[in-house]
């Protein structure tokens, strides 16, 4: 390979890291993570961390994690009628089950508090968590089954290996490439060469 074709490898390379810095380093303005614990009533326990925008609503949240929600439009707001396909699936008639509901929780100092306002009109902070679990509820309508205890750092931990497991790929995708750019610049004038 001549040095001229060399060094236009070495710049594509460099402009498309450059393009790749900035695209993320963009991306990052004006968002806020937050954690989202999701407790079925079978046990099982779903825990995401979601990145979204900063003036975003718990609803909002709960869209981006990518969970399966059933929603109905009340005068307070969204209602959360059945996630993962757990609760009332039809919209138009969102408590069916007289017995049970989505309890909504913050969680404050490591305890779960439970949600004074819907999940429309709650914006959780960078790095709050939130909850949910399908719930009875006592004589005065406060919820009575709560979701285990995840911090945002023990779930974002958990997010952490996955996007390691990510970066190492996304990376060896790169050199994989690069390495194959450089073997198509190079095979005319090894044939060259040969002749």
């Amino acid at each position: 390979m001549n040095a001229k074709r060399k060094n236009l490898l070495i710049l594509a390379t460099v402009v498309l890291l450059l393009a790749l810095a900035v695209t993320t380093a963009l991306g990052a303005g004006g968002t806020k993570s937050v954690g989202v614990v999701v407790q079925h009533s079978d046990g099982t326990v779903i825990t995401k961390v979601v990145k979204v925008q900063g003036d975003a609503t718990t609803f909002d949240v709960l869209k981006a994690a990518k969970l399966n929600i059933v929603s109905s439009q009340t005068k307070f707001g969204p209602a959360i009628c059945a996630i993962d396909a757990e609760g009332c699936t039809n919209a138009s008639n969102c408590f069916c089950d007289k017995k049970h509901f989505w309890a909504f929780y913050i969680l404050k100092d490591g305890k779960w508090t439970a949600s004074q306002v819907g999940v429309g009109n709650y914006k959780p902070k960078d790095h709050d968590v939130v909850g949910f679990a399908w719930s009875t509820f006592d004589a005065n309508y406060k919820p009575e089954v709560q979701p285990p205890v995840y911090t945002f750092d023990k779930i974002a931990g958990a997010a952490q290996n996955n996007a390691k497991t990510k970066v190492i790929e996304w990376i060896a995708f790169f050199l994989v490439a690069i390495v194959a750019i450089g073997l198509l610049f190079s095979a005319p004038f090894t044939k060259k060469s040969q002749a």
